[in-house]
């Protein structure tokens, strides 16, 4: 196939927006494809399809060639080294290697470094895609979705000794934001949601989104707080996603790692969900995370979509999945962070 040889350009979507939407469509259809019946990206369709017409799509743009819509790019800004492209998109006939290089420069002129990347760019062969990322000083990652099973037992509770679990209260953002920062604190899973350079200020901004629900309900009952003589020792804290509760945030303060904390914490979550009759418990975990894909395997999750792979800046990013500055994770700190949109469309 002949690659386009015409100038990108990057429009405002307000410009064209039956193009824009008809275009955003195919690319978020591509998307959840890939892992999932394609009806599935219909709400996050009429979302973005809203955002279009109302011309609310600031972080975004449509792509052209010789002034014809070929493809769209969204992406996110908030993180301190730059932007989190989340769907990235030309039409089959012209997403080709040169295309991408070049939409990918033109991106970069208009919005400023790019931190993370979508994979499965659409038209590119996973070698293409490798080779054009690598390229540009990306790594690549993976994240998978895992849920509880409906029929599934609920796991005993037994907590270690001296450990208390109760539910998470509104007053219990400052603590849990501490447990945050002690948890996910120079791992790649803090780098992915980072939004302040400050570890404190980045730490109470995350915690602070999640019990406001942010990102869904924030289901303080179904959350949990673990504490030894006074001290909190974990957390896991719990919202209603558009598909049910998702564990949001699982986290263990290194001190208290390997001792179960993790387990009681997460069986806390599932025991008080059954108890209201929810059927749906999900959580998201980054590859290589290994301590904590045991735990959830231990305890009957199973992967319902991915692993689904993207791409991070190893510029921008200093540690790769599972690491911490120090080493593995495994003599790290410990801990799981998820997206409430799980999801997340990026092609």
């Amino acid at each position: 196939m002949a690659e386009a040889s015409g100038e990108i350009e990057l429009a405002p979507m307000s410009g064209d927006v039956p193009a824009a939407i008809e275009l955003c469509r195919s690319a978020l259809v591509a998307a959840f494809s890939r892992s999932g019946p394609a009806a599935d990206a219909e709400p996050r369709i009429a979302i973005v399809s809203e955002q279009i017409r109302s011309g609310r799509m600031a972080e975004g743009r449509l792509v052209r060639i010789d002034g014809q819509p070929v493809g769209v790019a969204l992406w996110e800004t908030g993180h301190p080294s730059g932007i989190t492209l989340q769907t990235l998109y030309l039409r089959p006939e012209v997403g080709r290697p040169r295309a991408y290089e070049a939409l990918f420069r033109k991106l970069v002129d208009t919005a400023g470094p790019i931190v993370f990347a979508p994979g499965g760019l659409v038209g590119l062969t996973p070698a293409e895609e490798a080779t054009l990322l690598r390229g540009r000083g990306f790594g690549s990652f993976a994240r998978s979705e895992m849920r509880w099973p409906p029929s599934a037992e609920l796991p005993a509770s037994r907590p270690p000794d001296g450990i208390q679990i109760r539910p998470v209260r509104p007053d219990d953002e400052p603590t849990v934001a501490l447990l945050h920062r002690a948890a996910f604190g120079g791992t790649f899973d803090q780098y992915m949601y980072l939004s302040d350079p400050d570890p404190a200020t980045d730490a109470a901004h995350a915690i602070r989104e999640m019990m406001s629900s942010r990102y869904g309900e924030f289901l303080g009952w179904a959350s949990s707080l673990a504490e030894a003589g006074g001290r909190p020792r974990g957390a896991s804290l719990v919202v209603r996603a558009p598909y049910g509760p998702l564990l949001i945030s699982v986290m263990v303060d290194r001190v208290s790692q390997g001792a179960g904390v993790g387990r009681a914490l997460v069986v806390a979550n599932l025991r008080a969900l059954r108890a209201r009759g929810e059927t749906v418990a999900a959580l998201n975990v980054t590859e290589g995370n290994e301590r904590a894909i045991r735990l959830y395997e231990g305890l009957g999750f199973v992967r319902t979509l991915g692993p689904e792979q993207s791409w991070y800046s190893r510029a921008a990013i200093p540690v790769a999945p599972g690491e911490t500055p120090s080493g593995p994770s495994s003599s790290g700190s410990w801990g799981t962070r998820g997206s409430a949109e799980n999801r997340t469309p990026r092609t």
